[in-house]
């Protein structure tokens, strides 16, 4: 059995997932990031590998576009964000990133 702990933002978001197991090893660690209208505008995730396999710590950074309507147009973690006015930070690719675009 595992463990998650969260912790939420001032506004009741959540903030960060860090997953353990029973005995208290790190498996996975998630943080969120929120603009001033309380949107998603960025989240990072990690991966820690299983004592005593390879592959090695696996990283995911995501960004969210908005338009001036608050609709989401745009997320994903490699490219250049088209279009809107309210983007999080430009993601850099890494040959560690899980590959994931998703333009609307």
């Amino acid at each position: 059995m595992n463990v998650a702990l969260l912790t939420f933002t001032p506004c009741a978001q959540i903030n960060t997932i860090t997953d353990y197991t029973t005995s208290g090893t790190g498996l996975s660690s998630e943080q969120y990031s929120y603009d001033a209208n309380l949107r998603a505008t960025g989240a990072s995730a990690t991966w820690l590998s299983a004592s005593g396999s390879s592959g090695g710590t696996q990283t995911d950074n995501q960004s969210f576009c908005y338009d001036a309507l608050s609709r989401l147009i745009w997320a994903g973690n490699t490219g250049t964000p088209t279009g809107g006015d309210h983007c999080g930070n430009t993601p850099r690719h890494h040959p560690a990133h899980l590959p994931a675009v998703l333009q609307l």
